[in-house]
């Protein structure tokens, strides 16, 4: 089969096509090279780095970067941090400085985990930000609301149940396989009322809270 092939003026198709402008953060070019860099030849780095969540700042961090990603639109560095003995996430908006690890001058080098996968990674994730724990998110989705579920998959582990024949209203329930419960209790409050969180009760409790504290707010 020949392929298409189709040709056009970028000048001309603007009346025809449009990208919005991605949320995004200032980089600092240095930092960013020097975490490809360090990534590409193995070589452990220490970070300052600011974590906005909690106002709190570290110096000399050691970590082995892993990989860039950019989840949601913000990059971010996954690397084993060896404070918390671990995988974390290091938002490069976040690192303030950094600086390759060396010994005696001979630059420092660690062994890449052979059971690291960025795709499965990142693939439970709803969004950006990492969290502790699996969990099993069901929702009720109104009438209106369902025909974007129908023709749109938000998350790569979406399920739309069958409705049981004691609910005749058309709603349907929705579930997902995610890693963390903080991007997807904000995706679900954008739903408004057209979506109700059947599981995990802590994610229910979560949303109710906030739509609680979003109503004292307009009273």
């Amino acid at each position: 089969i020949t392929p298409h092939v189709h040709t056009f003026e970028p000048d001309k198709e603007r009346a025809h096509w449009h990208f919005g402008d991605a949320p995004s953060a200032d980089l600092d070019p240095d930092v960013f090279e020097t975490l490809t860099t360090a990534i590409d030849r193995q070589q452990p780095v220490d970070i300052d780095y600011f974590t906005a969540s909690t106002g709190t700042r570290w110096e000399g961090r050691r970590v082995n970067p892993l990989v860039l990603a950019a989840p949601g639109g913000s990059w971010v560095c996954v690397a084993y941090c060896h404070m918390r003995e671990g995988l974390r996430d290091f938002s490069v908006a976040g690192i303030e400085r950094v600086e390759p690890c060396t010994s005696g001058g001979v630059p420092d080098d660690f062994d890449r985990p052979e059971d690291f996968d960025p795709e499965l990674y990142f693939r439970e994730r709803f969004g950006a930000t990492a969290g502790d724990g699996y969990h099993t998110v069901r929702l009720l989705v109104e009438p209106d609301r369902a025909p974007y579920f129908e023709r749109k998959e938000y998350h790569p582990t979406q399920q739309i149940e069958e409705a049981p024949a004691d609910r005749p209203d058309e709603r349907m329930v929705v579930s997902y396989e995610v890693a963390g419960l903080k991007d997807v209790r904000a995706w679900v409050r954008s739903w408004g009322p057209g979506v109700k969180v059947v599981a995990p009760p802590e994610l229910a409790a979560m949303v109710a809270e906030d739509a609680a504290a979003t109503r004292a707010q307009y009273e």
